[in-house]
């Protein structure tokens, strides 16, 4: 899958620890095996959203686990998009809003 060697090329490139490459690329395939596979580029902050939703409500993930999952989407998307990703969006965690740290 070309888009999980892109993620792990740009988190060798950042100096990540092997532990958060991990995490990571967890997250991201669940997040696009939520989404059906589609390519991230294509996604925006609503995405992002209902795979959030989807944690939080379904699978009943703590506020404070969504904050890997939300950040680990956000950088996938902002890795393999040549368009620039909102820096904030809602999230169904506590604080109200997320900020992207790679726009």
């Amino acid at each position: 899958m070309q888009i999980l060697e892109q993620v792990r090329d740009a988190i060798r490139t950042r100096h990540y620890s092997l532990r958060t490459e991990d995490a990571y690329l967890y997250w991201i395939k669940r997040f696009l095996f939520f989404h059906g596979g589609r390519n991230p580029a294509l996604f925006d902050g609503s995405h992002v959203n209902a795979f959030l939703t989807y944690l939080a409500v379904t699978e009943q993930v703590a506020p404070s686990t969504r904050i890997r999952p939300s950040t680990a989407s956000c950088f996938s998307i902002a890795t393999s998009s040549i368009k620039p990703f909102p820096k904030t969006w809602s999230s169904p965690a506590p604080s109200s809003t997320s900020a992207c740290p790679w726009c």
